[in-house]
């Protein structure tokens, strides 16, 4: 089992096959073919992938856990999750789009159809936006009329990209830089 400590902070990309707790900081991915726990004080920030994820710290993200994602108690957790099951103690925060499979396997999230001929922009704020409408509200700093294209991927959160996946009916699996370099790649 490795451990980073509560006064470690590990900025990047960890991977592994053995066991990993958490009790410091770590800012990117995680990929471990083994077992994950972030602990009380432990907090994550980017991509947790992992067999099964234990969440009694703070996680902000995407957490795919390909067998069991258990949020205790203290969880604090604000992440997309893929997970093929979930068991969420009372008093668990959770904030977030959960995909699951109730024959234990993490689907894939199903595509809408619709047509590439303008890149959407993100929506700027939780409640929908009409339909007949593809500009979201305007940022406070924002120019109105450059809404058309998106300069910087990296600003949108892993949701906005796994929406803007879908509408060009590309897949909505995997991390934050898979998702960006998708989009990339589909101009």
């Amino acid at each position: 089992m490795t451990t980073i400590g509560p006064n470690i902070k590990v900025e990047g990309q960890i991977s592994g096959d053995e066991d990993l707790t958490i009790y410091g900081r770590v800012d990117g991915t995680i990929t471990i073919n083994a077992n994950v726990i972030v602990a009380e004080n432990g907090q994550v920030h980017g991509t947790l992938i992992a067999k099964e994820v234990i969440v009694i710290g703070h996680v902000q993200g995407t957490i795919n856990a390909s067998s069991l994602l258990v949020l205790e108690q203290s969880a604090r957790v604000v992440a997309d999750i893929e997970t093929a099951s979930l068991r969420m103690e009372a008093g668990a925060q959770l904030s977030g789009d959960v995909i699951m499979d109730l024959d234990g396997e993490v689907p894939t999230r199903p595509q809408k159809k619709s047509s590439p001929q303008t890149k959407p922009a993100p929506k700027a704020t939780p409640k929908p936006a009409p339909k007949a409408t593809p500009k979201p509200e305007p940022e406070p700093s924002a120019d109105e009329d450059e809404y058309e294209e998106i300069d910087d991927l990296n600003e949108l959160t892993v949701k906005e990209l796994r929406e803007l996946c879908q509408d060009y009916d590309l897949s909505t699996k995997g991390t934050k830089a898979q998702l960006i370099k998708r989009l990339e790649e589909s101009e």
